[in-house]
């Protein structure tokens, strides 16, 4: 589809209630999935390994309140994973507000602020199919000891990048989007 019809049916109907429904259940399921077959307390394990800083900590707790600690973390990553649609809104919110402003002041272009939200969740429907390969590769049985969040599956080159031994390199490669 041609980005100009695109442009023009968004200011026809800008509606996006489609896009963000979307994110939001595929969202869900992946974090169910993940919950399922990884589990919460697994993923924060792997979160505090990811900083040194917080694994130093950590380790100078003693056991009992180290434990403690990583469950309160696991509890409250499953809430906001839970609550990750209302994030996505707000966070698009955001997005749609500086590029509305962007669109306005700086382009001149004469456009609303739906239509510029709009353009904001569709464009973020790719990430749908980054969701689909990660809900597949866990359910498929992916490594748990090495599974994060932020790069559940090799849509970049900074999956295979290890982000305690090389926080740089890992961050740019993971910029680098395959699609």
């Amino acid at each position: 589809m041609a980005a100009s019809k695109t442009f023009t049916d968004l200011r026809r109907n800008a509606s996006w209630w489609a896009p963000w429904l979307l994110l939001s259940i595929m969202s869900l399921a992946f974090f169910y999935v993940v919950g399922q077959k990884i589990g919460y307390r697994k993923i924060t394990e792997n979160q505090v390994q990811a900083s040194a800083k917080t694994a130093a900590r950590m380790d100078q707790l003693p056991a009992d309140q180290r434990d403690r600690a990583l469950e309160r973390q696991a509890k409250g990553t499953q809430y906001f994973l839970y609550g990750y649609p209302v994030v996505i809104l707000l966070f698009n919110l955001i997005i749609a507000s500086v590029l509305f402003g962007t669109f306005k002041l700086g382009a001149g272009a004469d456009v609303k602020f739906k239509t510029s939200f709009a353009i904001v969740m569709y464009a973020g429907l790719p990430g749908v199919l980054k969701l689909i390969l990660a809900m597949l590769s866990v359910a498929a049985g992916a490594n748990a000891d090495s599974f994060t969040l932020d790069n559940p599956v090799a849509t970049n080159p900074g999956y295979f990048v290890s982000a305690v031994d090389s926080p740089l390199l890992h961050s740019l490669a993971s910029a680098l989007i395959f699609f």
